[in-house]
C-alpha cells in the first residue's frame, strides 16, 4: 500500500481514540484496522501493489 500524506497522523489519531497511551514505555498497543477503517482514513479504498506481480 502506498503511503499517503496525512495517513500517519490519521493512524495516530485512531490509536489515541482507541486507547493508546504514548507515554507508556515499551510496546503498549496493537492497532488493528479493517479495510473499512483504511477507506475512512485514506478517503478512497486501499489499493495494494505487489511489486513481483507486475507484468
Amino acid at each position: 500500500m502506498l503511503w499517503r500524506a496525512g495517513w500517519g497522523a490519521e493512524v495516530i489519531r485512531t490509536a489515541l481514540r482507541r486507547g493508546w497511551d504514548p507515554s507508556r514505555p515499551g510496546r503498549a498497543f496493537d492497532l488493528d484496522v479493517t479495510e473499512d477503517d483504511l477507506t475512512a482514513m485514506l478517503g478512497v479504498p486501499p489499493a495494494y501493489e505487489v511489486p513481483f506481480a507486475r507484468d
